[in-house]
């Protein structure tokens, strides 16, 4: 698979947008529990827009190639749409902090009180 920003290789998704060009192995996009996914240096808005770009059932189909290579019994289909949506639910649980943050300074800023005052 190819497309002007991202090409496949192997398990190995490469940006050529980025500078120096990253590689990113498939795990650190749909693998929640792995090593590959917790320790990666991506956030979730990165990760979720490779997603997008490239398409969730694209990645799902890299990721259970990667279970076939190295004999893992993981379904890649349930793998992928778990991480997709705690990366989804992480995403909407920073947005309502910084909703509420910033609701809370409007607040103060306007000398306004909350319902609990």
């Amino acid at each position: 698979m190819t497309n002007t920003r991202f090409t496949i290789q192997d398990f190995i998704i490469i940006d050529a947008e980025s500078d120096p060009i990253p590689k990113i192995h498939i795990r650190e996009l749909l693998d929640y529990p792995s090593y590959e996914f917790q320790s990666s240096k991506l956030s979730e808005r990165q990760k979720l827009d490779v997603i997008e770009t490239i398409g969730l059932e694209i990645l799902t189909n890299v990721l259970h190639e990667y279970f076939q290579y190295k004999r893992a019994t993981y379904n890649a289909v349930h793998e992928a749409q778990f991480t997709w949506l705690m990366m989804r639910k992480e995403m909407t649980l920073q947005s309502l902090k910084n909703a509420h943050a910033m609701g809370l300074d409007f607040l103060e800023k306007n000398k306004l009180k909350t319902f609990d005052e």
